[in-house]
Parts: structure tokens; sequence; C-alpha cells
């Protein structure tokens, strides 16, 4: 027996219709008709993220909201993959990257070691490296950046020493003070003395001893000795970064000794100061103070404007009788001409300076100054 539709319901057509509603509602709108699969993925569940980095090393100081890494001998610092680190690519103001300040020792100065009446050249300041945007030889963000593996990353770092003046008392006299101590920020992935993963600043160059002798070479150069007219030269940097000037050359001497060069630039010519360090304001000596061992008399001298690296001043002579003045940014001042035997001074240590070249009219009275050891420094953006 058949069955009555007395309603008028059809069984087929509404199966039908809805049938045709579930297959329209996955039907796609585009002009064929195709099937539109739902393809919104649920990222809450996944951990997409970039890696993110602890980062140990030095003496670490806040300041803002950035950290920074202060080294004064020679250390590593470290990068460990953590979920919660500080150190992340997704920061847009760094996306990874270190900012960097490498500053080579300073050069020793030029001491009396033979009768004459002529002042003896200033240490050199150490060469410098960073990308402090303040900086007219800024070299790039990504010479130093976080590394794509999971596994501990460690990068060396090592702190250059300042040259020791030429104050031997026997033997040969040396042709100048010696050089300063290389500084350098050197990765596992760092190829032989260039490229990707390593930044090295080269120690300045010691201050000249004897007339017509060349001064030494280095990051800065060395000062030239009484009647001198060569000066140290500035050499390039070998970490193959540009650009590859890391410092200025020295200058000549005359009747007292020639002032290294600094940081900043050479000094004037014919000049026994030493040359100007350069100011860096990311790295403000208030700040940085506790990461320094001598820090209540560091901050102030380097001061708001982070000025290091200034060369050493050339001792006096029968032209000048007094000693030139040290290079700002912490330059040891030159020995004066005169009976109190005044002796040049070092330069100051962790800013990377010259020493001060000796000056007098008969051998061993004025000793010259030593070097200042040179500084490493890192920061980051971390919040």
């Amino acid at each position: 027996m058949g069955l009555k539709n007395s309603g008028g319901y059809n069984p087929v057509a509404t199966g039908s219709r809805s049938i045709g509603k579930l297959i329209e509602s996955f039907r796609g709108r585009d002009a064929v008709g195709a099937i539109r699969v739902n393809t919104e993925v649920r990222t809450d569940k996944l951990n997409l993220s970039p890696a993110a980095f602890d980062v140990s090393g030095g003496t670490e100081i806040t300041s803002g909201d950035y950290k920074y890494h202060v080294f004064t001998s020679t250390g590593s610092l470290s990068l460990t993959m953590n979920p919660t680190g500080l150190l992340s690519p997704l920061n847009p103001d760094n996306a990874g990257n270190f900012d960097y300040l490498v500053v080579a020792g300073g050069g020793g100065g030029g001491a009396i070691r033979a009768d004459g009446n002529g002042g003896r050249g200033g240490g050199g300041a150490g060469g410098v490296r960073s990308n402090d945007p303040n900086y007219p030889r800024a070299t790039p963000d990504t010479a130093l950046t976080a590394p794509a593996t999971a596994a501990p990353y460690t990068y060396t770092v090592t702190v250059g020493s300042g040259g020791a003046a030429a104050n031997l008392p026997s033997g040969p006299p040396p042709t100048h003070g010696d050089n300063g101590g290389n500084s350098s920020i050197i990765g596992p992935d760092h190829p032989g003395s260039g490229g990707a993963g390593g930044v090295v600043a080269t120690g300045g160059g010691g201050g000249t001893v004897l007339p017509n002798q060349a001064s030494g070479e280095g990051g800065s150069g060395g000062g030239g000795a009484y009647g001198n007219l060569v000066d140290g030269t500035s050499v390039s940097s070998p970490d193959g970064l540009t650009p590859t000037a890391q410092g200025y050359e020295g200058n000549v001497g005359q009747g007292a000794g020639g002032g290294g060069g600094g940081a900043g630039g050479t000094s004037n010519p014919l000049s026994n100061n030493g040359g100007n360090g350069q100011a860096f304001p990311e790295y403000p000596g208030p700040v940085l103070a506790p990461g320094v061992p001598t820090g209540p008399t560091w901050g102030p001298l380097v001061g708001t404007p982070g000025t290091l690296a200034g060369g050493g001043a050339g001792g006096g002579g029968y032209s000048s009788s007094t000693g030139g003045g040290g290079g700002d940014g912490g330059g040891g001042s030159g020995s004066d001409y005169s009976s109190n035997n005044s002796p040049g001074e070092a330069g100051v240590d962790y800013t990377g300076s010259g020493g001060g070249g000796g000056s007098g009219p008969s051998t061993g009275n004025f000793n010259a100054g030593d070097g200042g050891n040179g500084i490493v420094i890192v920061r980051y953006k971390y919040q």
C-alpha cells in the first residue's frame, strides 16, 4: 500500500533541498564553484616564534631598555637558547643583533735613552670598532648576531693591554714604546682573521724614542721624537669589515715630541698634544662605571658623551719646555722639560688611550707613560 501525502510534503524534494544547502555551505564563491576548504590554522597551540637567548659574560648592567655586558679583561660572551630569553630576533630595534664597542690597548710613550734636548713621542690610542651610529667609521650591525642554532654559542672576548713605555734602563734603546694589544670579539664561525662573527681592533702604536726612527704603527699611530718628520701611521683592521679604518696617524716631532693619534683625529700639525678621543653616546661613562674597576674616576672622565681612546702627548723639548696635553678620553700628558724630572702620564686604563712621551736633557731622568688598557662592551635592547 502506498503512502499518502496529504499535506503537500515531498520527502524527496525536501531531502534534495537539504543536501543542496549542505553542498552550498561548502561551495566556494569563486567563478568555477569549487569546494572551499576551511584553511584557518590555530596557532595558539604551536610555538612558531624564532629562538630567544639568555646572554651572559662580563659585568652585566641594566639601564633603561638596554642590557650592557662590560669586559675589562679577557672572557666569554655566551648565548643559550631559552624561550623566555631577553635577546630576541623579533625585537625590531635589534633583530637579534648586538651593539658593540671594541677598544684596543693604547701605545706606550717614548722615553729618554740617549743624550739630547728634545722630547719623545706620545703613544697612539688603540683602534676602535663600533656600530654606534654616532661614530663616523661605524661598522655593520650584523657583525655580531644571535646564531641560527639551538646549541650554546660562545664568543671569545679579548681585551688588549696597554703598551709599556720605552723605559728600559740598559741595553740598546728600543725604536719606540710598545704597541698596545689587540681587542676583539670572535665567534666560532669566524673564518680566520676576518669575516662574519668577528670584530678586531688593533693596538695603538708606541711613541718614538730617537730622531729619524719610525713611530709605532697601530690602530692610531704613535708620535715622532724631536727632529723626526716621520709619524706613526694608522693601520687597517684585519676583521674584514667596512670601513677598515679604525684610528688616525700620530704627529711628527720637532723640538718637542709629537703627540700620538686618537680615535677622534690627529692633533694640530707640529703640535705635541695628543689626538682627541671619540665620543660614543650609546656608552655613557656614569652608566657603565660599575662595570669598571676604576669606576669612580673612570666614569666622570669618560662622561655622558662616552669619550674614549685619546692620544698620548709628546714630551716637551727645546722648542717647547712644557709637555703636551693628552687627548680627551684618557690620553696621558707628556713630560715637561724642566729640572723637576716630571714623568709623562700613563694613558687611563679601560679607555685604550696612549701614554705620554718623555723629555729632558739627560738620559733616564724623564720616564714616559704606559698606554691604557682597552675595553669591550656589548649591549642589546631587551624590552
